[in-house]
């Protein structure tokens, strides 16, 4: 985001600290309901907090791991690298061993879940979250039609934002999220 924003974007940076913690964890375990899908969603609660003192609508990137291969476990199974940092890294229990079992959970079980908490932290501050990666049918029906493989490592993504973003940013081989 900072190589963005040194392309003359407005540039908004927060730092949640251990206080933040203290002094929002109730307002945000009141705001969502079990399971609590996803270990950002505390940081997304905070982000939602000051965003929307800004803006009243935000893109969400919420389907974008799921409709393009972004996670680690989709990577083993896949018989891809996994993203730095993830070196060692098992499939977790229960977790399909097949690519098209793998896409399909992530998008059918994962997705729904992520969605869920997304719309919680936001709409707990009156901020709206559009994830148009996981709604718009155009889209989806295209990366749906591609072959499975061609769905790992969110390739197809970079490859279509090659020429607008930097390109420090599409060669990043590590994940992070909140």
């Amino acid at each position: 985001a900072r190589l963005i924003a040194d392309q003359g974007r407005e540039w908004h940076e927060i730092e949640i600290a251990p206080q933040d913690f203290i002094d929002n964890i109730d307002a945000f375990l009141a705001a969502v309901k079990p399971p609590y899908e996803g270990p950002g969603g505390f940081g997304q609660y905070m982000v939602a907090k000051y965003v929307v003192q800004h803006v009243p609508t935000v893109l969400s990137g919420e389907g974008g791991d799921e409709l393009f291969g972004g996670y680690a476990r989709l990577h083993l199974v896949a018989g891809i690298p996994p993203p730095d940092g993830y070196e060692g890294y098992e499939l977790p229990d229960g977790y399909p061993d097949t690519l098209a079992a793998a896409l399909d959970w992530e998008w059918k079980v994962t997705l729904p879940a992520l969605l869920a908490l997304d719309a919680q932290v936001t709409s707990a501050h009156g901020l709206t979250a559009i994830a148009p990666m996981a709604s718009d049918v155009r889209l989806i029906n295209y990366v749906l039609g591609r072959p499975d493989a061609e769905r790992v490592g969110k390739v197809m993504l970079k490859d279509a934002m090659y020429g607008y973003l930097p390109q420090e940013i599409l060669d990043r081989k590590d994940k992070r999220g909140f």
